[in-house]
């Protein structure tokens, strides 16, 4: 019986232990089931992230490529406009540079020019000083009344007045010839007596030409030897055309006995230019000594007929701007008539004054005084071409002092 108890305690300790151990054994594989199934989780959720990291990777790589290419384009770029801006810096550099360099062989140039100036201002000066003392200590104003002339069909013999006052200019020009005068104004004669002089052609007239207002200039009122006002300064003259035989100068010589012999003439290049439509001459009296003209003479600068003048207009102005017709000859066969001959031509006061009036509303102070003469070609020469040749030209009338007006 105490066996048979034993023998139901321990079966039933050892059901026991057997319940307890296949319980043991079922939560065992519910355990590792849910291990395995935590394991294929937690495998699935690598594969995952794995897969994620890839693509995370991939992503980032290609972003990365992606900026690296931006910040290369825009590296590029502002490599680019850095280059540009600073070709353009440079080219600005150069110019300013040469800018530069040319303010500077300017300012050079104007110093150059300055200094020469202010030597030219001392030596006018000093001139100045010369000239006024020497009309100081001479009689130069000692002369007799002023006289009139006229233009007739015989030969005029003369003699030259002057008016002037006795006093010193108070401004003097060296390079012009500048005289107070009473009355504004100097008469020029067209010859003088006691003295052999050449008779010149002229239609309806004969004149007796020796003394004018560049040989007055020359003369410096007949007190001196002759010296041509050109090549002293007194006055200026200018071609538009070429050069090709003498000088300018010359054509202040006309009436410069020494010097306008058929024998001296003959030997002695006179002045002609190139074949130019429409040459011209000026010459410049200054802004200080003005000439109102009523007559002009022109000497042929040939032994023969030559290039002689033919059609030619004598012009007067005072700014070198408007010009003002003085006289105009078509066809005039009057020079070339013998070796060197002179002629000899009036001049239309009246018509001159009216034209005047009307391009400058001038005061009648002024006159018909001008600044500039010229004397245009208004056509062909002897042979047909174009050449200006003359052996001098001679003006008749007044000196205007217009420091007084």
């Amino acid at each position: 019986m105490q066996e048979d108890r034993t023998w139901a305690l321990e079966d039933k300790a050892w059901n026991q232990i057997k319940h307890h151990a296949v319980e043991t054994t079922e939560r065992a594989e519910k355990r590792l089931a849910d291990l395995r199934e935590l394991h294929a989780a937690v495998k699935d959720h690598l594969l995952l992230l794995n897969a994620r990291e890839e693509d995370t990777i991939s992503r980032l790589h290609g972003e990365s490529q992606k900026l690296v290419r931006q910040i290369q384009q825009r590296e590029e770029e502002l490599i680019k406009m850095l280059r540009d801006d600073c070709a353009l810096q440079r080219t600005q550099i150069e110019k300013l540079k040469e800018s530069i360099e040319t303010q500077k062989k300017l300012l050079e140039t104007q110093k150059s020019q300055l200094e020469e100036h202010k030597r030219d201002v001392i030596e006018r000066a000093e001139a100045q000083r010369q000239v006024t003392e020497l009309l100081r200590q001479s009689a130069f104003f000692d002369v007799p009344e002023l006289h009139c002339y006229n233009v007739t069909s015989a030969a005029i013999v003369t003699d030259r007045h002057l008016t002037l006052v006795r006093d010193v200019a108070s401004f003097f020009f060296p390079s012009a010839l500048t005289i107070p005068i009473a009355d504004n104004s100097i008469y020029l004669p067209l010859g003088r007596g006691k003295e052999k002089c050449e008779s010149v052609v002229q239609e309806n007239a004969s004149m007796i030409l020796h003394d004018g207002i560049l040989h007055y200039i020359a003369t410096t009122g007949g007190k001196k030897p002759f010296f041509n006002p050109v090549e002293s300064d007194a006055v200026r003259i200018y071609c538009d055309a070429p050069v090709v035989l003498g000088e300018l100068s010359s054509l202040c010589n006309a009436v410069d006995a020494t010097r306008t012999t058929a024998a001296v003439l003959q030997q002695t290049q006179c002045f002609r230019t190139a074949s130019q439509e429409g040459a011209r001459i000026e010459i410049d009296f200054g802004d200080r000594r003005w000439v109102e003209c009523s007559a002009y003479a022109l000497r042929h600068g040939h032994a023969t007929e030559h290039a002689a003048l033919r059609s030619w207009r004598l012009l007067g102005s005072r700014d070198r701007v408007q010009w003002v017709l003085l006289d105009e000859q078509r066809r005039n066969n009057m020079l070339g008539r013998s070796p060197f001959n002179v002629a000899s031509f009036t001049i239309d006061e009246e018509r001159v004054y009216s034209q005047v009036k009307t391009t400058w509303h001038s005061a009648s102070a002024l006159g018909c005084a001008f600044r500039y003469i010229a004397l245009e070609l208004a056509g062909p020469d002897a042979v047909g071409k174009y050449h200006l040749e003359l052996g001098g030209m001679e003006l008749y009338g007044y000196l205007v002092n217009t420091l007084s007006l």
